[in-house]
């Protein structure tokens, strides 16, 4: 102000003619006067813009459609990963008509509307990224592979066998899997040889390690050990282990995987909800209350599956829990008759003897586990048949409809009880031991248990057994190969057993006559399982993708050759079904396609406001 007033007064115009001194005098003063004015006008648009408040950071959420013109996701055990620069999302889809091939690979760009099948991995399971988010490592054929986004040659890096899965990859070059009950290996990315990192300790009855995921210093990774009580039900660990040196730091007990999320903290999921909480990666201790971060999501407790990602880049992808099965009466064309349920989760049913009621497995969404449910097939009747916290599935009626076997984990791995339909508070084991035991069937005259046994290790593998049930006996194996031999059914007359193995490279319905020995018969011949006796024999009923089959038999099993025919081709996927009588229809399970594939969730900027 002081040198504008100078200014003003011609201070500065000494030596200067009185008309042109008097010109420019007038000219400066306002040149100098706009100046200050604009200089002002700056000042007070930065002040004011400094002090505006910041447009908040928000939370997105959206979603990529499991069903489209191009694909189908298939993968089940597997939620769809954003890369770690955060741009593309991988997933492993069938292509459109094509449902019933071998699931592959595929890459979209978050910003695009269309996906990219990468050749060459069919049969791909459990991907991950690498740290560059230019390729992607899977499992296919008992061996670990690795593909690069932009196509080119598939390359195998390692070769663990099918007890392999889920993975992880450092920046350091490393990648870290778990197989079986053997523990964590790593391997490098270039490939070299397998190393073990770590392995379940039958001290602290561990029976696996898995669901590894590398921490930002790329040295550490978090792993969840399954702990298996011979006495109680399992519970899970949640570790950090170093890849160089193989030492882990206990962090605490959970039922659900667990991944690190930029800055501080880790996404678990909790009784069907998806949770975060505060975590020091220099202490490795989790602090505070767990936050909400999705209302909904995949869970199976009993091995703390659960179906979330997270990506380096922040963003959170998750499949939510669904009930996407509806219980129905089919006549012999597949023609809906009735409609018993819906909006439920189930995985077994099995009618009973009398043909009143079906006994159903049905699922808590919360959690993955099931309890077992009556309901009446001539009238609308529901009745709760077990309520045990843990797992419960796999029904089996004894022949008189007195009693219903069963498989629980409520000593460890799953193990088969017997409970009183009448009295549900009369309840005994009848095989508890190593691995898990699921009952198949009960011969006709009630005197042998037919159950399969899944034996826990490298190669995992499902052999039939039989139990008589009478005071001491002791199991015996039936169908025991290099193979799986699940679900055996016997015939009305008790003298054959019908059941799937995967010997030819995928599942086939054979018999085998009972008590043996004999030579096995193949009843398919282009793939099928869940073998179905009538109740007069006369036909073998057995499930090809959405085709129901059936053999008949003329002449008493074991004579001729068979030959299968459709029965039906149904319009959903029916991942169960029961013979309801000659001439009366099917009970089936059907699979509402929308929600047994729900799009894949991805939320951005989750920490935006939560700080």
């Amino acid at each position: 102000m002081a040198e504008l007033q100078w200014i003003a007064g011609a201070g500065s115009q000494a030596g200067v003619a009185a008309p042109v001194a008097s010109r420019r005098k007038r000219r400066d003063a306002t040149a100098w006067t706009v100046a200050a004015l604009l200089g002002i006008a700056v000042l007070t648009v930065t002040f004011l813009w400094l002090r505006k408040p910041a447009r908040p950071v928000e939370t997105i959420q959206l979603t990529i459609p499991s069903i489209t013109p191009q694909y189908r996701f298939t993968e089940r055990t597997f939620v769809a990963k954003v890369s770690p620069d955060g741009k593309q999302i991988a997933f492993i889809a069938t292509p459109a008509g094509q449902e019933d091939s071998k699931g592959m690979l595929w890459v979209r760009p978050l910003h695009a509307s269309t996906a990219n099948a990468l050749e060459g991995t069919q049969g791909a399971r459990t991907p991950f990224w690498s740290p560059d988010s230019r390729r992607i490592a899977f499992f296919a054929n008992d061996e670990l592979r690795i593909v690069g986004i932009d196509g080119g040659a598939v390359e195998t890096l390692a070769r663990p066998g099918s007890a392999a899965g889920g993975g992880a990859w450092s920046p350091a070059g490393w990648i870290v899997f778990h197989v079986g009950q053997e523990g964590l290996k790593k391997v490098s990315a270039s490939g070299g040889e397998v190393v073990t990192i770590s392995k379940p300790d039958p001290s602290h009855e561990e029976g696996a390690h898995g669901f590894e995921h590398i921490l930002p210093n790329g040295k550490q990774f978090l792993f969840l050990a399954s702990v298996v009580p011979r006495d109680s039900r399992p519970l899970h660990r949640l570790y950090a282990g170093s890849i160089d040196s193989g030492a882990t730091t206990f962090i605490t007990e959970l039922s659900s995987k667990a991944e690190y999320l930029e800055p501080g903290c880790l996404i678990y999921a909790r009784e069907g909800s998806l949770m975060a909480q505060r975590f020091d990666l220099n202490t490795l201790r989790l602090s505070g209350e767990p936050m909400l971060v999705a209302g909904s999501v995949f869970h199976f407790r009993p091995t703390g599956l659960s179906r979330f990602s997270v990506s380096r880049s922040g963003i959170i992808s998750y499949e939510p829990a669904t009930e996407p099965h509806r219980l129905v009466k089919v006549d012999g064309n597949a023609r809906l008759l009735e409609e018993l349920m819906r909006g439920k989760s189930f995985y077994q049913i099995r009618i009973s003897p009398l043909r009143d009621q079906v006994a159903v497995s049905v699922v808590d969404p919360r959690n993955g586990t099931s309890d077992l449910w009556l309901y009446g097939l001539n009238r609308p009747t529901r009745i709760r048949f077990t309520s045990a916290p843990g797992y419960e599935d796999i029904p089996v009626w004894a022949p008189d409809g007195a009693s219903i076997y069963f498989t629980a984990d409520r000593k460890g791995w799953p193990d088969i009880f017997r409970k009183e339909v009448d009295d549900a508070s009369v309840e005994g084991e009848v095989v508890v031991t190593d691995g898990s035991q699921f009952p198949t069937d009960i011969s006709p005259d009630g005197r042998f248990l037919l159950y399969h046994n899944l034996v826990r290790g490298s190669e995992s593998t499902s052999d039939l057994f039989v139990l008589p049930l009478e005071k001491n006996a002791q199991p015996y194996p039936f169908a025991q190969t290099p193979f799986e031999e699940p679900r055996g059914r016997f015939s009305g007359d008790g003298k054959w057993v019908a059941y799937q193995s995967n010997e030819s490279g995928r599942y086939e319905v054979y018999l085998l006559p009972f008590p043996g020995p004999g030579l096995k018969i193949q009843v398919s011949t282009e793939g099928g399982d869940l073998p179905r006796g009538s109740m007069d024999d006369k036909r073998l009923y057995f499930r090809n993708g959405r085709k129901l089959m059936a053999v008949e038999f003329t002449s008493p099993i074991g004579v001729g050759t068979p030959q299968p025919s459709l029965v039906f081709e149904s319009w959903l996927e029916f991942p169960q079904y029961e013979v309801l009588g000659d001439g009366q229809g099917f009970l089936m399970v059907l699979t509402d396609e929308a929600l047994a594939a729900p799009p894949a969730h991805l939320i951005l900027n989750w920490r935006a406001g939560r700080r």
